[in-house]
């Protein structure tokens, strides 16, 4: 459904408009990213008017959990906590994160929705990645600020930048521990519950060091490789969200935690094709599921990844 709409539909609904199948087909919607959602957003908040969550929530729907949990699915592949940190970045304001007790306690009752539904089989949780090694953040090279500080890469004058236009190496700090944070809140959560857990945060600091080169269809290396810089491949044009390319390499990290949400106990993840309904990372190798529900907190139509639209729904195919 979301697949199909072009990047400017995508922000009608900040001005009134309304999604294009009028929201008839919210019962069939199987993938709840919201554009700029925090995690209490995304357990709590029902849609307002002409807010982004109407784009997915409907006019007067119920939260994205409750909403996903009441089609009763299987399995579901969860990435949230990055929009409350984002703004840290974005706005150079270390105020705007979430705190860690308030992302810890929308965390467990996420947690606690989750285990109520008897029909969910497993879970995939991934972490944050460093939000601050992003290249939407360039370095300042002013004397007029602290010796490692950074700015938007939006902001060209470096000599006229104030203070609150800049992260200086204590507020980089900060965020980065309030990530740290947040991932070990991630992480007990997953072991708690025993879901699938996803260190992408460590994956996303291995690319920052060294360049990642890509494989062919059949797993074979090829001459390309992409890094986290700007233009690198990784990160698209705004220099904060991750590009389709980049998408695909995160899904590929989620197969081997996947292997040990097999319902049998000894079933392996076979390389099928598979139904995955929307635009969180797919390629995913997945135990057998009949239904199966995406909640990232950010999606986008250009993270489409083997996929072909078919009327409301986006049939992802794992070529690999």
């Amino acid at each position: 459904m979301k697949g199909n709409v072009k990047w400017w539909q995508y922000y009608y609904p900040l001005i009134g408009g309304h999604r294009k199948d009028g929201y008839k087909n919210q019962d069939t919607l199987t993938n709840y990213g919201i554009a700029g959602a925090t995690i209490e957003q995304i357990v709590e908040k029902s849609p307002e008017k002409s807010s982004m969550a109407k784009l997915v929530l409907g006019e007067t729907g119920d939260s994205a959990i409750n909403q996903a949990l009441a089609q009763q699915p299987t399995f579901l592949s969860i990435w949230v906590g990055h929009n409350d940190i984002l703004k840290a970045v974005t706005r150079t304001n270390t105020a705007l994160m979430t705190s860690t007790e308030a992302f810890t306690d929308s965390l467990e009752k996420m947690a606690a929705k989750i285990k109520q539904t008897p029909s969910v089989q497993g879970v995939v949780i991934a972490n944050i990645v460093d939000l601050t090694a992003l290249p939407y953040l360039t370095d300042v090279n002013s004397a007029a600020h602290p010796q490692n500080s950074k700015r938007s890469f939006l902001l060209s004058s470096e000599n006229q930048l104030s203070a609150d236009q800049v992260l200086d190496p204590t507020e980089l700090k900060q965020i980065q521990q309030q990530i740290i944070a947040y991932n070990q809140a991630l992480k007990t959560i997953a072991k708690d519950n025993n879901w699938a857990y996803v260190d992408l945060h460590a994956f996303f600091a291995k690319i920052n060091q060294e360049d990642y080169q890509l494989k062919d269809s059949k797993g074979f290396s090829t001459n390309t490789t992409i890094n986290s810089g700007y233009l690198g491949g990784l990160v698209s044009l705004d220099g904060m969200h991750i590009t389709s390319t980049g998408q695909a390499i995160f899904a590929k990290r989620k197969t081997p935690c996947l292997a040990t949400l097999s319902t049998q106990g000894q079933n392996k993840l076979k390389r099928q094709n598979h139904v995955q309904f929307g635009l969180s990372p797919t390629s995913l190798n997945l135990p057998q599921h009949n239904k199966l529900i995406t909640f990232i907190e950010d999606t986008r139509h250009e993270h489409i990844i083997h996929c072909r639209l078919i009327g409301n729904r986006l049939i992802h195919r794992n070529d690999r």
